[in-house]
């Protein structure tokens, strides 16, 4: 199979290809985390990371699809595992349920969409940008592919947890993005009650045709919907989680754990009328401080900020073995 001419392989895919003719400082300082962006493109602009003949390829590995990977959506409503898999053996040996593609076909056919989850290594090209995205803005990421045909919509309105990527590989599809609900929400049962997401949308702001080789960025937190009116549509989503205040927590632990202030008992609320606890509690919000501003600390958790993308190096045989 001939991939499009591309440079695919070995992290040659940058954030500044993804998001031409955007200038990237121009990205970062007036629309990361802050608005929406459609960037329309070539045709085949991303035909190097997915195609028709990709797809069935794909989906002919059928030992890695199981409800958990592979899901079938039908007007809003996710079906249920036992309308589509049966129980058999998966690759280690244990009894688990995997697709059943006749009757996967058939709710293809009434116009279920076909959702593939974390297909971050399964094309060179959608494991490219994967890598981009994972180097600027940074994080991890993962990417889930949306196969849609007309006239039904698989999700109604809601927000995503983290910034969102989206480039249309085939068809056309068309956006509508409301407001901001939350700023910076984040995967917790605060923020993941569909409802709320609804209730929260606030009025249209944008209306956007989606075709192939146009780019889609949409910051966590901004409702939105997507439909196809006519044909079929495949689209890619690379939603990005970057650190955050609250992953630094963890880090602290490790350190306060050396520290007496931090280890030392709390007084009882009622000691001192109140003032030997509040006395304490600021003590231990300095001493965090202080942590926080040792160059140690700023290390750490800028090696761990480094790790924290999903690694994605592979191996080429047999050249990089020494052996022929």
């Amino acid at each position: 199979m001939d991939i499009p001419a591309f440079q695919t392989v070995g992290g040659g895919f940058s954030f500044a290809e993804l998001i031409a003719p955007q200038d990237v400082t121009a990205f970062f300082e007036g629309v990361h985390r802050k608005r929406p962006l459609h960037i329309p493109g070539n045709a085949d602009k991303f035909a190097f990371s997915m195609s028709w003949e990709l797809l069935d390829g794909m989906l002919d590995q059928s030992a890695i699809w199981t409800p958990h990977t592979l899901q079938l959506v039908l007007n809003k409503v996710t079906l249920r595992p036992e309308q589509y898999t049966y129980q058999g053996v998966g690759r280690d040996g244990r009894p688990t349920l995997l697709v059943d593609f006749a009757r996967m076909r058939a709710a293809v056919d009434r116009g279920s969409t076909i959702l593939l989850s974390d297909c971050n290594t399964l094309t060179p090209g959608i494991k490219a940008i994967c890598e981009a995205l994972g180097r600027e803005p940074g994080g991890k990421v993962q990417a889930n592919l949306y196969c849609s045909w007309a006239g039904h919509q698989a999700f109604d309105v809601h927000y995503d947890v983290g910034d969102v990527f989206v480039t249309q590989i085939h068809g056309e599809k068309i956006w509508r993005i409301y407001q901001q609900a939350v700023k910076d929400p984040v995967r917790h049962p605060l923020f993941m009650d569909t409802n709320v997401h609804r209730e929260k949308m606030g009025v249209l702001s944008a209306e956007i045709v989606m075709r192939p080789g146009d780019m889609l960025y949409i910051p966590g937190g901004f409702c939105h919907e997507a439909m196809t009116e006519h044909g079929a549509s495949i689209h890619i989503t690379y939603e990005m989680k970057a650190m955050t205040g609250m992953d630094v927590i963890p880090l602290l632990l490790e350190r306060a754990v050396r520290d007496e202030v931090m280890r030392a008992p709390l007084p009882h609320p009622s000691a001192r009328d109140g003032k030997a606890l509040e006395e304490q509690l600021m003590r231990i919000a300095g001493r965090m401080r202080e942590m926080l501003r040792e160059p140690a600390a700023r290390a750490y958790i800028e090696a761990q900020m480094r790790d924290f993308p999903h690694p994605t190096q592979g191996i080429k045989l047999p050249d990089d073995s020494g052996k022929s």
